[in-house]
């Protein structure tokens, strides 16, 4: 493997500079665990019919491998790929806010699952996914146009 340098000349570590994929990988893969396990959804209404709430959840884990599967492509990418997808992470995780409640209605009743657990819950996740890709962004964009891996 070819030693990565800086302008200076000096050897720079390849995974370090990695971090905002490793944390796409790990918020996207957490998401979608807690999507499927304790930020379910409300279960089948009494004839078997599921809610529109189980298709926000469906929605929701979805949009978490998304992110995911973003963050595996961030960590081969270099240059400009790497900021379009860091943009994309942000622009996924404001999607994530909006699904749950204003693109996709959940259930009537305040103290469903839905409204209760699995909306704040995947809000938090959203939040944090922003927050990463938002120093991720800034990091990315304040590196210097060099010809050096990013």
């Amino acid at each position: 493997m070819k030693q990565q340098t800086d302008q200076n000349g000096k050897a720079r570590a390849f995974w370090p500079d990695r971090a905002g994929s490793f944390n796409y990988i790990f918020l996207g893969l957490l998401f979608a665990v807690c999507m499927k396990t304790i930020l379910k959804a409300c279960g089948p209404a009494e004839d078997g019919s599921f809610m529109h709430c189980h298709t926000a959840e469906q929605s929701l884990f979805i949009l978490a491998l998304v992110i995911a599967a973003a963050g595996v492509a961030s960590l081969f990418a270099k240059g400009a790929l790497r900021k379009a997808i860091a943009l994309a992470e942000f622009m996924l995780a404001f999607v994530g806010l909006l699904l749950p409640g204003t693109l996709i209605s959940l259930c009537m009743m305040p103290d469903m699952r839905c409204r209760s657990v699995m909306r704040p819950g995947a809000l938090v996740f959203c939040v944090l996914v922003i927050a990463a890709s938002a120093i991720d962004i800034i990091r990315l964009f304040r590196r210097k146009e060099s010809g050096d891996r990013v």
